[in-house]
């Protein structure tokens, strides 16, 4: 996993105010080797804060793929 940048990996708010992770690069293409065959990748964030302190819960999880649905 050598070569991911802090560039790699944005936290970006949807509409309604919920954060994400969008990965790009380097932490793109190891999140693509690393999610089994036949299932998709999803990053879950949480953000809280209480000032002078931030913290921040991801979670990835690989979700199989049901076809027919």
């Amino acid at each position: 996993m050598n070569g991911i940048g802090w560039r790699d990996i944005e936290v970006v708010s949807s509409p309604s105010g919920k954060p994400d992770i969008v990965l790009g690069g380097r932490a793109a293409e190891v999140l693509k080797t690393l999610t089994p065959e036949g299932c998709t990748p999803q990053i879950n964030v949480s953000l809280s804060d209480e000032p002078p302190y931030g913290t921040a819960t991801v979670i990835i999880s690989a979700n199989e793929v049901i076809h027919g649905r």
